[in-house]
């Protein structure tokens, strides 16, 4: 058989490539296989669109009352009182931690079952004897949840992270300019002022490729699930297993955002003497780990929580944002080995 060319090419990161390249011929709604895979979908009657439109209201207006309760301190103070940034980040955080969390959920889950259901159609087998058709409907079945079914989302996401990117831009501005300065008077270790804006670059760049990396890795290790589990028991139970495991992970997570938000907290976390003390190292790797697997990194776009609380409280903070531009690119590349890997296994299944 011939060798599987991996999508993602080391050096080139097509997966990144895509925000401004063009899709593959596979990848594309006019290939047969793409076409496969959404013909099985029936057209939305005027009825159903109503009510998806009206269910998408409710879905703003509830994350508006979650952002408005935040930012105001559940209705105590008015949030348009904060500094802008400040409103920004308060009022859009949470709705889209919640989003973020059933985005990586809906790009696991449900593709968790596509080969047992492919099986389950009498369709596999006819596929596998196809030339290349195994990988070619492997790609296809990527391609089609992360650039076309969970698009809108990502787009929101986006929309999000820009629009803290302006409030973040506003603040640089401040004081003369003088504002990064201030924020970076006291970091460990001392940088001078282009290498923090430098780091600041690089979290930012980190913030906006996650969204797309990280759908695609959770989409790419549905696949890769998909062809050591077929029965539906057994599927079930894997989802099931997965959405707790998501669901501990942000618990856990949001936990630690609000304890390094609460100044006696992260004072103990950092004091060696404290029953709760964290190793530096052990809390940047949290940190991190919040970043990338949570709130993929938002954070990073709000100096006032970044620069004001993790760069002066906790050392090499400064440095999360580029840790997460590694791991970002290090997704990327487990992305591309883990279809590669699926399609090995897939070729081989009965």
């Amino acid at each position: 058989s011939k060798p599987i060319r991996p999508y993602f090419k080391i050096g080139e990161m097509n997966l990144i490539r895509r925000l401004v390249g063009t899709l593959p011929d596979w990848a594309q709604k006019t290939h047969p296989h793409m076409r496969y895979l959404f013909s099985g979908e029936t057209k939305t009657s005027l009825l159903g669109r109503i009510i998806g439109f009206l269910s998408l209201l409710l879905i703003l207006a509830m994350f508006g009352m979650i952002g408005y309760a935040n930012a105001s301190t559940f209705f105590q103070n008015n949030p348009f009182e904060l500094p802008v940034s400040m409103f920004l980040f308060e009022f859009l955080f949470w709705a889209m931690l919640i989003l973020q969390v059933g985005l990586a959920i809906t790009a696991l889950l449900p593709i968790v079952s596509f080969i047992s259901s492919e099986k389950a159609k009498n369709t596999w087998d006819s596929i596998r004897t196809t030339h290349e058709g195994t990988q070619l409907l492997i790609r296809a079945r990527w391609s089609a949840t992360v650039f076309y079914r969970l698009r809108p989302v990502l787009i929101v996401l986006w929309l999000a992270r820009i629009i803290l990117i302006g409030g973040l831009l506003y603040d640089l501005t401040a004081f003369g300019g003088e504002y990064l300065s201030s924020l970076s008077a006291n970091i460990t270790p001392k940088l001078p002022q282009w290498v923090v804006l430098i780091l600041v670059v690089m979290g930012i760049t980190a913030s906006l490729l996650m969204p797309l990396t990280s759908v695609g890795i959770n989409t790419a290790l549905g696949l890769w699930i998909s062809t050591w589990v077929q029965k539906r028991l057994y599927v079930a139970m894997i989802q099931v297993f997965l959405v707790m495991v998501q669901t501990l992970m942000a618990g856990g997570f949001v936990i630690l955002f609000l304890s390094i938000r609460d100044e006696q907290i992260i004072n103990q976390l950092l004091s060696p003497t404290s029953p709760q003390y964290i190793p530096p190292l052990g809390l940047w790797l949290l940190l991190l780990g919040f970043s990338v697997f949570t709130d993929w990194g938002m954070v990073f776009l709000y100096l006032g929580l970044y620069a004001g609380t993790i760069w002066a409280k906790i050392p090499y903070g400064i440095f999360l944002g580029a840790g997460a531009l590694v791991v970002v690119l290090l997704q990327a590349f487990i992305t591309d080995r883990l279809v590669a890997w699926t399609i090995r296994r897939a070729e081989r299944s009965e």
